[in-house]
């Protein structure tokens, strides 16, 4: 009995997953939930990366400086179609985006995040979504929090059934 309990509770948990990984295909809302979270959150290992880019490198340091920048930069690989990950590797972006945070001495984390299907263009495969999110900034010292607003606008692209991010204006 408790087998066929664990079978039961297995198949239905697989097909919550399987539910969950068709919506995504349906639609690149979760691709832009998670490009935008991984993008607009800082912590502290994001300081520490900053410092370092910022900083420079001698040349015996070099190699450890691409590195770091290389390995930062992939996990927005993941979001990006080549060319918009192209352009964010180029541009620096995996470190600028925390200049800011770094500069007003802020953690940053979404509070909240509402995104719209605006516009869809079956034939280029492309879904436009607007976003509207808040962001807790929270001092490192003193623990004391703002909310920001930003709004903006991604349009990802449906490349061999993965959504990709292709362009954000915010």
């Amino acid at each position: 009995m408790k087998k066929l309990i664990v079978l039961i509770s297995l198949v239905f948990l697989l097909s919550i997953i399987f539910i969950a990984c068709n919506k995504d295909s349906a639609n690149g809302e979760s691709t832009v939930r998670n490009a935008l979270t991984a993008y607009y959150s800082v912590n502290q290992s994001d300081y520490d990366y900053y410092k370092k880019m910022t900083k420079g490198a001698t040349d015996s340091e070099f190699a450890d400086f691409n590195k770091s920048y290389e390995t930062n930069s992939k996990k927005f690989e993941q979001y990006l179609s080549d060319k918009s990950y192209n352009d964010f590797y180029n541009s620096r972006i995996s470190y600028l985006r925390i200049d800011k945070a770094y500069k007003n001495n802020v953690f940053v984390e979404i509070k909240s995040l509402t995104i719209t299907k605006e516009r869809e263009n079956k034939k280029e495969k492309t879904i436009g979504y607007d976003y509207k999110l808040q962001l807790k900034q929270t001092n490192k010292d003193t623990k004391k929090t703002n909310i920001v607003t930003k709004n903006g606008t991604m349009t990802v692209i449906n490349k061999d059934g993965h959504w990709k991010v292709v362009d954000i204006i915010s």
